[in-house]
């Protein structure tokens, strides 16, 4: 009695293949998403970077208006870039001249630039015009940022200027 002998599938391990090709195909998947998530909280972050400044600079044109004779009649407002907090008396839980309520104003202001923003420094200039005095306020801070001619994601330095009418 002869027995059929049973052959052998020229397919066999071709089901093994696909499933490799479609891991490899679902992992080159994932890590585009991953890049994508990367890229998407970089860009968040520099966006909420951009907000603080924005919100900083305006902050310290608010306690201008709030101490408008001084910062119509005076200097006591104008600082320099580099240069560090004034030091002033506790205007919260004393009394303080105008003056005094000026330094305490940079002093505090300085200081939530330089917490909140990394490398944050500040400038508070101003020009006359004739009745009016126009203030400007640049705030520096250091960012990474995509450089779009190298494709790289590169350390630099971004400011927003304002400038506003007392």
């Amino acid at each position: 009695m002869q027995y059929a002998q049973p052959t052998r599938s020229r397919h066999d391990g071709f089901t093994l293949v696909e499933v490799l090709i479609a891991l490899v195909v679902l992992s080159i998947g994932l890590l585009g998403l991953a890049s994508l998530q990367t890229n998407a909280l970089k860009f968040s972050h520099s966006g909420y970077q951009h907000s603080q400044a924005t919100f900083l600079a305006y902050d310290i044109l608010d306690r201008m208006r709030a101490n408008r004779t001084t910062a119509m009649n005076s200097s006591a407002y104008k600082i320099g870039l580099t240069a560090s907090a004034p030091t002033a008396p506790n205007c919260v839980t004393g009394t303080c001249s105008p003056s005094q309520m000026a330094s305490f104003d940079l002093a505090q202001w300085k200081t939530l630039i330089e917490t909140t923003l990394p490398g944050g420094q500040a400038e508070v200039d101003f020009t006359d015009a004739g009745t009016a005095r126009i203030y400007i306020i640049t705030v520096r801070w250091n960012e990474m940022g995509y450089n779009k001619n190298s494709g790289t994601l590169e350390r630099g330095v971004d400011t927003i200027t304002i400038r506003s009418e007392i």
